[in-house]
């Protein structure tokens, strides 16, 4: 028996439209909110178009996200 993961606020999935990973920050209707992992502007996705993001691809989009934050940063 497999267990399909729960997708909540918080959690973070990739928008099989987009091929992104984004982060849930809410629901409406049968719609969910997202936004990259590095902040920006939200979407719209329909669940049929979202599913969990593995662990990697949580941490490379962190990654991805924290290194180009740092790349304005100099001593």
């Amino acid at each position: 028996m497999s267990r399909t993961p729960k997708i909540v606020v918080g959690s973070y999935v990739v928008d099989k439209t987009r091929e992104v990973v984004a982060q849930v920050m809410g629901h409406e209707g049968p719609h969910f909110q997202l936004r990259p992992p590095k902040g920006g502007c939200e979407w719209e996705a329909v669940p049929e178009d979202v599913r969990p993001a593995t662990l990697r691809e949580v941490l490379r989009a962190k990654v991805q996200a924290a290194n180009e934050a740092s790349r304005g940063w100099r001593l």
